[in-house]
């Protein structure tokens, strides 16, 4: 029977990523044409399908059975429901914030959601302890989402331009092109050839967001070095994702097995990574900010304009306040962030498998949070080096650089770690180390221009 759900519930995952993959790139890509509320409210929309199809699946009217769980999958590929939430806050937020206080703002932003999502469980454990009823907590999960659909209807739109329309299946004609021909003489497309252009639409739909991300196909704009840099933050974000979905996926298996923790032994170690990550985005994130702006940026002013051109500059015994930074300065601090955060998630991979001990364990995993500056910071990255009307787009590709990360750890760390864990039950920690390694490396010798 225990196998029987595994295979169920592994047949699920499988629909639901494959269902990401296919269409979660071109609902982000809609946010650059129709605005960021728009996927706002698909997100809430696709969110309170799921919840719905729960809900019914906890019923006693539920005549379908565990094959509910497949519609819910099946339902992914129409509207892929929360995964959209976070590229929205993401464009959203950097249609509202300068490049150089963008990383900070998406660190407050995602240690807010954290917040929610640690204080959401801790509810819903409350309520199904005090309860006994899951189903009430459906509902009130239904009540907040048909509440935050109201308030994002009053919330002004981001995108700082005219919504423009989608192409058409097929192109318009110009009647003045034509003159007076009779449109109804022309010999009708076989049913054939009109499928055919279905299917072609429709993998466009699906593959040119995606594909937006190869060389060449983003026109190359003075904050890129070349036109394969965004190919490869993506890259460099992949691998780095792989390693961390490794290590945190493997946790409750791991610590089981070599320290021989319960299952509220591994919760307070999460809950102690999860507050070092806040303190992390919340501290010193913004230490880091002040301190680069302080020693690395040149404040010295331009020799060949006058003073008075400089805005920053202030004629008066106030203090002076610190120049806004350029967009290429802005840039060049996202790159130092995402480069300097990880040299702190190898040692602490490292220390894990050479000290196996839980001192270490904690040690190491306070280390590790420190990564959480390279997160913040590719994301402030992704959105500076591209144009503004490309920028949901790129928080697709974002989106699935993450899904596949996650689907490549089930076909690479599961395997490894089933085959060694009875020798080298700690040998994936090398594997994240040598990852986030080759990142470093590439960063350091690939020159990104703001």
């Amino acid at each position: 029977m225990i196998g029987m759900v595994q295979q169920v519930e592994s047949r699920i995952i499988t629909i639901s990523s494959v269902s990401l993959l296919l269409t979660l790139s071109k609902w982000c890509s809609l946010s650059d044409v129709y605005g960021r509320k728009l996927l706002f409210h698909i997100g809430l929309v696709g969110t309170a399908i799921f919840i719905c199809l729960n809900w019914f699946a906890a019923s006693r009217y539920n005549f379908l059975g565990y094959y509910v769980f497949y519609l819910e999958a099946v339902s992914f590929a129409m509207i892929p429901a929360a995964a959209v939430l976070n590229p929205a806050i993401f464009a959203y937020c950097a249609d509202c914030t300068q490049k150089s206080r963008r990383a900070l703002t998406m660190g407050y932003l995602i240690v807010t959601l954290a917040i929610g999502n640690m204080a959401g469980a801790a509810l819903m454990t409350h309520i199904e302890e005090t309860t006994g009823d899951f189903t009430l907590i459906l509902r009130i999960a239904l009540i907040v989402i048909a509440l935050m659909a109201i308030y994002m209807t009053f919330v002004p739109e981001s995108l700082r331009r005219k919504p423009i329309p989608l192409p058409y299946l097929v192109p318009h004609q110009d009647e003045s092109e034509h003159g007076t021909e009779d449109t109804a003489s022309l010999p009708p497309r076989s049913y054939f050839w009109t499928i055919v252009g279905f299917f072609n639409e429709g993998t466009s739909m699906i593959f040119d967001p995606m594909l937006a991300i190869l060389p060449g196909r983003i026109p190359k704009s003075a904050n890129m070095a070349s036109s394969a840099t965004l190919l490869l933050i993506l890259l460099a974000h992949f691998l780095v994702g792989l390693g961390s979905y490794g290590e945190i996926n493997l946790v409750v298996s791991m610590t089981g097995l070599v320290f021989h923790w319960d299952l509220n032994d591994t919760k307070r170690y999460q809950t102690f990574t999860s507050l070092a990550t806040t303190v992390v985005l919340l501290g010193l994130l913004p230490l880091w900010n002040a301190a680069y702006k302080a020693f690395v940026i040149d404040d010295t002013d331009d020799r060949m304009q006058p003073a008075a051109h400089h805005d920053w500059i202030q004629h008066s015994p106030q203090p002076t306040p610190t120049r806004p930074l350029s967009d290429l300065e802005a840039i060049k601090m996202d790159l130092f962030f995402s480069i300097c955060s990880l040299p702190f998630v190898i040692v602490g991979y490292i220390l894990i498998p050479l000290f196996p001990t839980p001192t270490i364990l904690y040690f190491a995993g306070g280390l590790k949070t420190i990564g959480a500056i390279s997160f913040v910071a590719v994301i402030s990255l992704l959105s500076s080096v591209v144009p503004n009307h490309l920028v949901g787009a790129v928080f697709g590709a974002y989106s699935i650089c993450e899904e596949l990360a996650n689907i490549v750890f089930s076909l690479t760390y599961e395997f490894l770690y089933v085959k060694t864990k009875a020798t080298l039950p700690l040998l994936y920690f090398y594997v994240s180390a040598g990852l986030a390694t080759l990142v470093v490396q590439a960063c350091v010798y690939y020159d990104v221009r703001g």
